[in-house]
């Protein structure tokens, strides 16, 4: 059934987008914009309308704006564990993301008192990141940002998806293989940055080495709270902890960036043996994705 004028609720924006979504609800608010609950008119399906404004620290233009690598990412990526984005589109001075729409994010669920995470839960939380970043790296880009906010879940399925690619960075390569380049000092949360980055080391652009904040996720998901350079060993700290759960965050938060196992490497790691170890989607461009870019016309 479709939504008409009469079906959106007072506190909703009457503003129409794309004269096939409406904008509902905030959601979510961040540095360059908002995020809000949107709803197709005709069929009622919601969708998340990220609602950014032109301006020189995200994009002036929108030829700009399209250059971005969040959205070259987004238009190259297509894997069941990173956010799909659906449509793009500008009206005046704004600029609007279409995304498919989550329940919440993994930080909301790990801080969710009432919520008590079991281990078999957390490991096809954390078996879901490991694909994502693993295809993303192949693919040749690393997050630089990930983080439990960052990751989305979708409660009934037991989805997880990673979102937020606005630091996503695309890796150089030499004989096949990434490049490390230079660290950018403001990008990233920084206590899930890894040793090498908060010391300010140039080799954070390999996507190789980027696991540490994955290990960090899986602790706090564990721990519900983050084990910050603790002295006291894992086991000790997360007793109930499996032992292949304590030995694969030991070997993602090592402080040696290589011996850090990759993403692919992670996921052969005996925690994740009764996971369904199914093929990574092909590296296929989004050119054969139905994506489109629309401009966006309101109605007055």
């Amino acid at each position: 059934m479709g939504w008409d004028d009469e079906d959106m609720s007072s506190n909703q924006r009457d503003e129409e987008y794309s004269l096939s979504y409406f904008l509902g609800d905030k959601i979510g608010e961040g540095s360059f914009g908002c995020v809000y609950r949107g709803f197709n008119k005709y069929n009622g399906e919601e969708v998340a309308i990220k609602e950014l404004k032109l301006m020189e620290e995200c994009a002036s233009t929108w030829e700009e704006f399209l250059d971005t690598n969040e959205v070259k990412a987004l238009q190259r990526l297509s894997h069941p564990n990173i956010i799909t984005l659906e449509e793009i589109a500008k009206r005046d001075d704004k600029l609007y993301m279409v995304f498919e729409l989550m329940d919440r994010s993994l930080h909301k669920l790990i801080t969710d008192r009432a919520t008590v995470l079991k281990e078999s839960e957390i490991r096809l939380y954390c078996f879901q990141i490991l694909k994502g970043l693993d295809y993303m790296h192949t693919c040749g880009y690393i997050h630089r940002d990930l983080k439990p906010d960052n990751i989305l879940v979708s409660s009934c399925e037991q989805i997880i998806k990673i979102a937020d690619l606005g630091t996503i960075h695309e890796c150089l390569y030499h004989d096949s293989k990434p490049v490390d380049c230079p660290y950018t000092e403001h990008i990233g949360t920084r206590m899930y940055r890894a040793p090498e980055v908060l010391l300010q080391s140039n080799i954070i652009g390999n996507p190789d080495k980027y696991s540490w904040p994955v290990g960090l996720q899986l602790a706090e998901a564990l721990d519900k709270k983050l084990p910050l350079y603790s002295r006291v060993p894992l086991g000790e700290l997360m007793p109930s902890a499996s032992e292949d759960a304590i030995d694969l965050m030991n070997k993602l938060l090592s402080w040696d960036p290589d011996t850090r196992p990759t993403a692919a490497e992670a996921l052969r790691h005996p925690f994740f043996k009764f996971c369904n170890q199914t093929a990574t989607p092909s590296l296929e461009l989004s050119l054969a994705k139905n994506f489109v870019q629309l401009n966006l016309e309101l109605a007055v």
